[in-house]
């Protein structure tokens, strides 16, 4: 008999007798059971558990790949990053990098003559400053004294104005522009005051007016205060030599260790601004300005050791700088 008949037989027959459970005996009787309905196809299908365990086994080994593919990402990520920073940090350290200058390149650029280079006599310590001495000997002298930092090319434009009537003197002080450093080590105002003195001795200079900017101003001041009858005049450029707001004069400043790598790295980005707060025109701050500060302060072994081992010197009266 066709299964459908079986199926309304035992629908009818459930109808007649009102017994749920014939209904259900007949529709079992006819409906094999889903295992012997996969048996008698051949499908060797796993039980639900075996399958759902094959599919969990699956899922952890995509999960390790995952795991070990992100990682390996992040590791050559990593590299990479580390990698660029080490060349960016040595491009900035060689775009940074700023080596002494050779004394003959600068003696070539801004030493006008060898006669120049001046030795003083009468000293205990042999000593060379570099001079510059223009317009007429017999004539009312003027002596120049540079700032810190500074050299005798600050004046330049003085004696263009000043070399016709007046015989005009300049000089780097020690361990500045083309001056060595001095070689006893000291660069205290009583010491640069000696030196000035015996500079006028010895090119035969009894009075001058004494001009000063910045240190130079408190060298001028000082020297006029204590030696009167060697000055004709005195003129002050924004001198030091005053207790600033918060400073106590004659006690040097606490100068920040950092200023230790200007030795070795003092790029023309940073020496320009620190430059142009000292002109009333920064514009005044050229190429060929800034390319001249960076130049003799990178005179070999002399100009920067000045500027970072004697810098607290050059704020105070009372200290000693060793070479």
């Amino acid at each position: 008999m066709p299964r459908s008949s079986l199926a309304s037989s035992g629908s009818a027959c459930m109808r007649r007798n009102g017994s749920p459970t014939m209904a259900a005996a007949a529709t079992a009787a006819v409906q094999p059971s889903s295992n012997n309905a996969r048996s008698s196809r051949g499908d060797n299908v796993p039980a639900g558990p075996s399958r759902c365990s094959g599919a969990a086994t699956a899922h952890g080994r995509r999960r390790r790949v995952d795991e070990t593919c992100g990682s390996t990402k992040k590791d050559f990520v990593k590299s990479t990053l580390m990698a660029a920073s080490l060349v960016l940090f040595t491009l900035l350290a060689f775009w940074a990098w700023t080596p002494d200058q050779s004394r003959s390149l600068l003696e070539s650029r801004y030493l006008g003559a060898p006669a120049d280079m001046v030795s003083l006599a009468g000293l205990q310590m042999q000593m060379q400053l570099h001079v510059r001495d223009s317009g007429p000997r017999d004539a009312p002298a003027i002596v120049l004294i540079h700032g810190f930092g500074g050299s005798l090319q600050t004046w330049d434009a003085w004696p263009q104005g000043l070399a016709g009537k007046h015989r005009v003197v300049r000089f780097d002080l020690p361990g500045s522009g083309l001056s060595p450093p001095d070689p006893t080590g000291d660069y205290t105002d009583a010491r640069s005051i000696t030196l000035v003195l015996t500079l006028m001795d010895q090119l035969g200079l009894a009075r001058a007016s004494i001009v000063g900017h910045s240190i130079g101003g408190r060298i001028a001041w000082t020297l006029a205060a204590k030696h009167p009858d060697r000055v004709d005049k005195l003129v002050l450029v924004s001198p030091d030599g005053f207790a600033s707001p918060g400073f106590e004069y004659g006690k040097a400043p606490e100068v920040p260790a950092v200023l230790g790598l200007m030795r070795y790295v003092l790029p023309k980005v940073l020496l320009r601004m620190n430059l142009a707060p000292a002109y009333a025109d920064p514009a005044r701050v050229s190429d060929e300005v800034l390319d001249r500060y960076s130049d003799l302060v990178r005179a070999p072994e002399r100009a920067r050791r000045c500027w970072t081992a004697c810098v607290r010197p050059c704020w105070s009266t009372r200290v000693r700088c060793s070479r």
